[in-house]
Protein backbone atom coordinates (compact mmCIF):
# COMPACT_ATOMS: atom_id res chain seq x y z
CA UNK A 1 0.00 0.00 0.00
CA UNK A 2 1.20 3.57 -0.89
CA UNK A 3 0.99 6.03 1.86
CA UNK A 4 2.47 9.16 0.26
CA UNK A 5 1.70 11.52 -2.71
CA UNK A 6 5.72 11.68 -3.87
CA UNK A 7 6.61 14.56 -6.34
CA UNK A 8 7.51 13.46 -9.23
CA UNK A 9 10.36 15.03 -11.15
CA UNK A 10 11.50 15.03 -14.76
CA UNK A 11 14.87 15.72 -16.63
CA UNK A 12 14.20 16.50 -20.06
CA UNK A 13 16.67 19.34 -20.02
CA UNK A 14 19.43 19.65 -17.62
CA UNK A 15 20.94 23.22 -17.16
CA UNK A 16 23.07 22.80 -14.12
CA UNK A 17 26.49 21.01 -14.24
CA UNK A 18 29.62 21.95 -13.43
CA UNK A 19 31.31 25.28 -13.81
CA UNK A 20 27.30 26.70 -13.49
CA UNK A 21 26.85 30.50 -11.65
CA UNK A 22 23.86 30.18 -9.87
CA UNK A 23 22.27 33.34 -7.81
CA UNK A 24 19.83 32.61 -5.00
CA UNK A 25 17.69 35.30 -3.63
CA UNK A 26 14.22 35.22 -1.40
CA UNK A 27 13.02 33.53 1.84
CA UNK A 28 15.33 31.77 4.43
CA UNK A 29 14.92 28.78 1.88
CA UNK A 30 17.26 30.45 -0.50
CA UNK A 31 19.53 30.29 1.90
CA UNK A 32 19.04 26.91 2.39
CA UNK A 33 19.09 25.66 -1.27
CA UNK A 34 22.04 28.03 -2.12
CA UNK A 35 24.43 26.87 0.76
CA UNK A 36 24.05 22.93 -0.69
CA UNK A 37 24.69 24.32 -3.98
CA UNK A 38 27.83 25.76 -2.85
CA UNK A 39 29.16 22.82 -0.86
CA UNK A 40 28.28 20.85 -4.22
CA UNK A 41 30.59 22.75 -5.53
CA UNK A 42 29.06 25.00 -7.84
CA UNK A 43 29.89 29.32 -8.04
CA UNK A 44 26.65 31.01 -6.15
CA UNK A 45 26.18 33.80 -4.62
CA UNK A 46 23.51 32.99 -1.72
CA UNK A 47 21.12 35.56 -1.09
CA UNK A 48 23.42 38.25 -1.51
CA UNK A 49 20.98 41.00 0.70
CA UNK A 50 19.90 38.49 3.34
CA UNK A 51 16.35 36.71 3.73
CA UNK A 52 13.81 38.87 1.40
CA UNK A 53 10.22 37.83 1.59
CA UNK A 54 8.06 39.52 -0.53
CA UNK A 55 8.13 39.44 -4.69
CA UNK A 56 8.19 43.21 -5.21
CA UNK A 57 11.46 43.57 -3.06
CA UNK A 58 12.81 40.93 -4.85
CA UNK A 59 12.54 42.30 -7.64
CA UNK A 60 13.33 46.08 -6.75
CA UNK A 61 16.57 44.87 -5.13
CA UNK A 62 17.46 42.80 -8.41
CA UNK A 63 16.84 45.55 -10.65
CA UNK A 64 18.58 48.02 -8.83
CA UNK A 65 21.26 46.15 -9.08
CA UNK A 66 21.49 45.73 -12.42
CA UNK A 67 20.55 49.52 -12.74
CA UNK A 68 23.20 50.77 -10.58
CA UNK A 69 20.27 52.53 -8.28
CA UNK A 70 21.28 53.89 -4.80
CA UNK A 71 19.59 52.87 -2.08
CA UNK A 72 15.96 54.96 -0.94
CA UNK A 73 17.15 57.92 0.95
CA UNK A 74 13.69 57.64 2.68
CA UNK A 75 14.31 54.26 3.98
CA UNK A 76 16.86 55.02 6.24
CA UNK A 77 16.62 55.21 10.05
CA UNK A 78 18.60 55.72 12.89
CA UNK A 79 17.39 53.76 16.38
CA UNK A 80 19.39 55.87 18.50
CA UNK A 81 22.61 54.47 18.15
CA UNK A 82 23.15 52.89 14.75
CA UNK A 83 21.86 53.52 11.17
CA UNK A 84 19.91 50.65 9.28
CA UNK A 85 18.03 50.50 5.72
CA UNK A 86 14.29 48.97 5.22
CA UNK A 87 15.04 48.20 1.99
CA UNK A 88 17.53 45.70 3.05
CA UNK A 89 18.06 43.03 5.84
CA UNK A 90 18.63 43.82 9.54
CA UNK A 91 22.05 42.14 9.26
CA UNK A 92 23.40 45.32 7.44
CA UNK A 93 23.82 48.00 9.91
CA UNK A 94 26.57 50.25 10.92
CA UNK A 95 27.05 53.72 13.54
CA UNK A 96 28.05 55.83 10.79
CA UNK A 97 25.51 56.36 8.14
CA UNK A 98 27.73 56.72 5.15
CA UNK A 99 29.50 53.64 6.00
CA UNK A 100 26.70 52.09 5.65
CA UNK A 101 25.59 53.53 2.50
CA UNK A 102 28.62 52.11 1.30
CA UNK A 103 28.37 48.60 2.58
CA UNK A 104 24.92 48.61 0.62
CA UNK A 105 26.32 50.05 -2.76
CA UNK A 106 28.52 47.74 -2.70
CA UNK A 107 26.54 44.83 -2.07
CA UNK A 108 23.92 45.40 -4.60
CA UNK A 109 27.47 46.39 -7.58
CA UNK A 110 28.53 43.13 -7.20
CA UNK A 111 25.45 41.40 -6.84
CA UNK A 112 24.97 43.01 -10.18
CA UNK A 113 27.97 42.23 -11.58
CA UNK A 114 27.39 38.28 -10.68
CA UNK A 115 23.88 38.07 -12.10
CA UNK A 116 25.60 39.27 -15.63
CA UNK A 117 27.15 36.07 -16.08
CA UNK A 118 25.05 34.22 -13.89
CA UNK A 119 23.43 31.08 -15.61
CA UNK A 120 20.90 30.39 -13.60
CA UNK A 121 18.42 32.77 -11.36
CA UNK A 122 16.79 31.00 -8.93
CA UNK A 123 14.06 32.92 -6.32
CA UNK A 124 12.06 32.03 -3.55
CA UNK A 125 8.85 33.62 -2.98
CA UNK A 126 7.76 33.97 1.07
CA UNK A 127 4.63 35.66 1.25
CA UNK A 128 2.69 38.37 -0.59
CA UNK A 129 2.14 40.42 2.52
CA UNK A 130 3.65 43.43 2.20
CA UNK A 131 4.22 46.91 4.64
CA UNK A 132 4.48 50.35 3.35
CA UNK A 133 6.27 53.20 5.78
CA UNK A 134 3.23 55.65 6.86
CA UNK A 135 5.59 58.54 6.48
CA UNK A 136 5.84 58.14 2.80
CA UNK A 137 4.16 55.31 1.68
CA UNK A 138 7.37 53.74 0.34
CA UNK A 139 6.94 49.88 0.45
CA UNK A 140 9.53 48.22 2.85
CA UNK A 141 11.41 44.98 2.54
CA UNK A 142 12.22 44.49 6.07
CA UNK A 143 10.54 46.57 9.44
CA UNK A 144 13.27 45.60 11.80
CA UNK A 145 11.03 44.99 14.50
CA UNK A 146 10.12 48.69 14.25
CA UNK A 147 6.87 49.60 15.89
CA UNK A 148 3.76 48.30 13.78
CA UNK A 149 2.60 51.38 13.83
CA UNK A 150 4.33 52.96 11.51
CA UNK A 151 3.89 50.58 8.49
CA UNK A 152 0.48 49.73 6.41
CA UNK A 153 -0.39 46.56 5.77
CA UNK A 154 -1.47 44.99 2.49
CA UNK A 155 -1.83 42.07 -0.07
CA UNK A 156 -0.36 42.12 -2.87
CA UNK A 157 -2.58 41.73 -6.36
CA UNK A 158 -1.29 39.25 -8.68
CA UNK A 159 -0.98 41.88 -11.73
CA UNK A 160 1.06 44.24 -9.28
CA UNK A 161 3.42 41.32 -8.97
CA UNK A 162 3.04 40.58 -12.85
CA UNK A 163 3.82 43.80 -13.58
CA UNK A 164 7.08 44.00 -11.48
CA UNK A 165 8.74 41.20 -12.86
CA UNK A 166 7.94 42.23 -16.83
CA UNK A 167 9.74 45.23 -15.84
CA UNK A 168 12.76 42.96 -14.04
CA UNK A 169 12.31 40.23 -16.78
CA UNK A 170 12.88 42.64 -19.68
CA UNK A 171 16.29 44.15 -17.99
CA UNK A 172 17.51 40.68 -17.04
CA UNK A 173 16.96 39.76 -20.81
CA UNK A 174 19.26 42.86 -21.86
CA UNK A 175 22.16 42.02 -19.55
CA UNK A 176 21.74 38.71 -19.77
CA UNK A 177 20.11 36.70 -22.64
CA UNK A 178 20.91 33.51 -21.68
CA UNK A 179 20.05 33.84 -18.05
CA UNK A 180 17.62 30.37 -17.17
CA UNK A 181 15.23 31.66 -14.05
CA UNK A 182 13.86 28.83 -11.25
CA UNK A 183 11.25 30.07 -9.44
CA UNK A 184 10.19 27.95 -6.23
CA UNK A 185 7.96 29.18 -3.58
CA UNK A 186 9.16 28.99 -0.04
CA UNK A 187 7.27 25.68 2.14
CA UNK A 188 8.03 27.50 5.11
CA UNK A 189 4.10 28.82 6.12
CA UNK A 190 3.86 32.73 7.70
CA UNK A 191 1.40 31.75 10.45
CA UNK A 192 1.84 35.00 12.52
CA UNK A 193 -1.48 36.78 10.57
CA UNK A 194 -3.43 33.42 10.74
CA UNK A 195 -2.99 30.25 8.31
CA UNK A 196 -6.25 31.82 6.66
CA UNK A 197 -4.00 34.56 5.18
CA UNK A 198 -0.59 32.59 4.62
CA UNK A 199 -3.18 30.19 2.72
CA UNK A 200 -4.51 33.39 0.19
CA UNK A 201 -0.92 34.69 -0.16
CA UNK A 202 0.72 31.42 -1.23
CA UNK A 203 -1.81 30.81 -3.32
CA UNK A 204 -1.30 34.32 -4.90
CA UNK A 205 2.40 33.34 -5.04
CA UNK A 206 1.73 29.84 -6.93
CA UNK A 207 -0.61 31.38 -9.31
CA UNK A 208 1.79 34.10 -10.79
CA UNK A 209 4.20 31.46 -10.81
CA UNK A 210 2.13 29.21 -12.92
CA UNK A 211 1.53 32.48 -14.91
CA UNK A 212 4.90 33.19 -16.56
CA UNK A 213 6.31 30.01 -16.72
CA UNK A 214 7.53 29.34 -19.97
CA UNK A 215 9.40 25.97 -20.85
CA UNK A 216 12.50 28.39 -22.63
CA UNK A 217 13.89 30.22 -19.60
CA UNK A 218 11.02 30.88 -16.89
CA UNK A 219 11.17 27.18 -14.53
CA UNK A 220 9.00 26.41 -11.49
CA UNK A 221 10.05 23.46 -8.93
CA UNK A 222 7.79 22.62 -6.54
CA UNK A 223 9.25 22.62 -3.17
CA UNK A 224 6.27 24.29 -1.35
CA UNK A 225 4.58 21.04 -2.54
CA UNK A 226 7.36 18.56 -1.68
CA UNK A 227 6.68 19.95 1.81
CA UNK A 228 2.84 20.36 1.95
CA UNK A 229 1.62 17.35 0.23
CA UNK A 230 4.59 14.52 -0.92
CA UNK A 231 6.26 15.16 3.36
CA UNK A 232 3.13 15.34 5.16
CA UNK A 233 4.33 14.76 8.16
CA UNK A 234 5.29 17.14 11.25
CA UNK A 235 8.51 14.77 11.88
CA UNK A 236 10.37 17.04 8.62
CA UNK A 237 9.42 20.05 10.52
CA UNK A 238 12.25 21.80 12.83
CA UNK A 239 11.26 22.46 16.66
CA UNK A 240 8.81 25.40 16.05
CA UNK A 241 6.73 23.30 13.46
CA UNK A 242 7.20 25.72 10.30
CA UNK A 243 10.69 25.61 9.35
CA UNK A 244 11.93 22.54 7.56
CA UNK A 245 14.49 20.28 9.23
CA UNK A 246 17.60 19.26 7.79
CA UNK A 247 15.86 16.02 6.51
CA UNK A 248 13.15 17.66 4.67
CA UNK A 249 16.14 20.27 3.30
CA UNK A 250 18.41 17.10 1.93
CA UNK A 251 15.19 14.99 0.89
CA UNK A 252 14.21 18.43 -1.23
CA UNK A 253 17.38 18.90 -2.72
CA UNK A 254 17.85 15.56 -4.18
CA UNK A 255 14.47 16.15 -5.95
CA UNK A 256 16.25 19.36 -7.10
CA UNK A 257 19.09 17.18 -8.03
CA UNK A 258 17.01 14.68 -10.07
CA UNK A 259 15.06 17.56 -12.15
CA UNK A 260 17.86 20.13 -12.75
CA UNK A 261 21.64 18.60 -12.50
CA UNK A 262 23.09 17.26 -15.85
CA UNK A 263 24.59 13.61 -15.78
CA UNK A 264 27.79 14.52 -15.78
CA UNK A 265 27.31 16.62 -12.70
CA UNK A 266 25.77 13.80 -10.91
CA UNK A 267 29.06 11.82 -11.74
CA UNK A 268 30.95 14.15 -10.08
CA UNK A 269 28.99 14.38 -7.09
CA UNK A 270 29.35 10.76 -6.32
CA UNK A 271 32.74 11.52 -6.25
CA UNK A 272 32.71 14.26 -4.50
CA UNK A 273 30.49 12.95 -1.58
CA UNK A 274 32.68 10.38 -1.01
CA UNK A 275 35.32 13.26 -0.42
CA UNK A 276 33.10 15.24 2.18
CA UNK A 277 32.86 11.66 3.93
CA UNK A 278 36.76 11.73 4.05
CA UNK A 279 37.14 15.06 4.82
CA UNK A 280 34.65 15.08 7.71
CA UNK A 281 36.24 11.67 9.12
CA UNK A 282 38.11 11.78 12.69
CA UNK A 283 40.64 9.23 13.20
CA UNK A 284 40.47 6.37 16.08
CA UNK A 285 44.48 6.39 15.59
CA UNK A 286 45.81 10.04 14.73
CA UNK A 287 49.53 10.13 14.76
CA UNK A 288 49.82 6.68 13.07
CA UNK A 289 51.41 6.04 9.42
CA UNK A 290 47.97 4.78 8.59
CA UNK A 291 46.52 7.94 9.33
CA UNK A 292 49.42 9.83 7.36
CA UNK A 293 49.00 7.30 4.56
CA UNK A 294 44.63 8.42 4.57
CA UNK A 295 46.02 11.97 4.55
CA UNK A 296 47.89 11.94 2.08
CA UNK A 297 45.71 9.73 -0.04
CA UNK A 298 43.23 12.38 0.03
CA UNK A 299 45.22 14.89 -0.48
CA UNK A 300 46.38 13.66 -3.45
CA UNK A 301 42.62 12.81 -4.91
CA UNK A 302 41.85 16.79 -3.88
CA UNK A 303 44.58 18.13 -6.16
CA UNK A 304 42.98 15.94 -9.09
CA UNK A 305 39.97 17.71 -9.00
CA UNK A 306 41.89 21.61 -8.15
CA UNK A 307 41.32 22.42 -12.31
CA UNK A 308 37.76 21.31 -11.95
CA UNK A 309 36.42 22.84 -8.89
CA UNK A 310 37.44 25.38 -6.30
CA UNK A 311 38.89 22.55 -3.78
CA UNK A 312 41.64 25.03 -2.23
CA UNK A 313 39.98 25.34 1.72
CA UNK A 314 39.88 21.94 1.66
CA UNK A 315 43.42 21.15 0.31
CA UNK A 316 44.75 23.70 3.02
CA UNK A 317 42.73 21.73 5.65
CA UNK A 318 44.53 18.38 4.77
CA UNK A 319 47.89 19.94 4.26
CA UNK A 320 47.60 21.35 7.72
CA UNK A 321 46.61 17.91 9.39
CA UNK A 322 49.66 16.48 7.20
CA UNK A 323 52.31 18.84 9.00
CA UNK A 324 51.54 17.47 12.08
CA UNK A 325 53.08 14.16 11.31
Amino acid sequence: MNLRTEIQTTNPNPIIGLGTKVLTIGSCFADNMGERLHDDKLVVKVNPFGTVYNPISIFNLLADSLNNVLPDESLYYNDGETFQHHGFHSTYWDFDKEKLTHKLQKISADTGNFLRTADILMITLGTSVIYKHKSNGALVNNCHKRPAKDFEKSVLELDEIEKAFEVLYTLLKKENPNLKIIFTLSPVRHIKDGLELNAVSKSILRLFCHNVANPNDILYFPAYEAMIDDLRDYSYYKNDLLHPNDRAIDYIYNKFAEQYFTSDYHIFLNRWQKLKIQLAHRPLKPGTKQHLKFLQNLYSDLEMLKDTVDVKNELEEVYVLMQNY
